[in-house]
């Protein structure tokens, strides 16, 4: 009789097979997470990168612009040398199209590269 007074104790705690499902399911989650952050984490440089081509393609197209507009306000330098030192800068290629259009203006196309970045300019003498 006193045995059956007792209350039967409900056993405590997770059983062995509870806890290694839970600790596989976290394992793939993990995986999975590594897998996924690791590829946005090389990625995530790519905009700053881009940004800085950019930017050393900008100053360069700047510095040119600057001698164009030297040009046009003082006639020095002259188109000539202006033509001709355009295609120094760092990255840039420049292209003359003599008597552009028909007329006895001459075009000069300036093209700067900078990773993926391409600026173009055209001048006129």
């Amino acid at each position: 009789m006193i045995h059956s007074l007792r209350k039967k104790s409900m056993p405590r705690g997770f059983t062995l097979i509870e806890v290694i499902v839970v600790i596989v399911i976290a394992a793939v989650l993990a995986a999975l997470l590594v897998v996924f952050m690791g590829t946005a984490l090389t990625r995530s440089a790519d905009p700053v990168i881009q940004t800085q081509n950019l930017a050393s393609a900008e100053g360069v197209m700047e510095r040119i612009s600057a001698d164009y507009m030297a040009y046009l306000n003082t006639g020095t330098p002259s188109w000539a040398t202006f033509k001709g030192n355009s295609g120094t800068y760092p990255n840039a290629t420049a292209t003359s199209y003599p008597n552009w259009n028909s007329t006895n203006f001459e075009m000069l196309e300036v093209t700067v590269t900078s990773g993926d970045h391409k600026l173009v300019s055209y001048f006129m003498e």
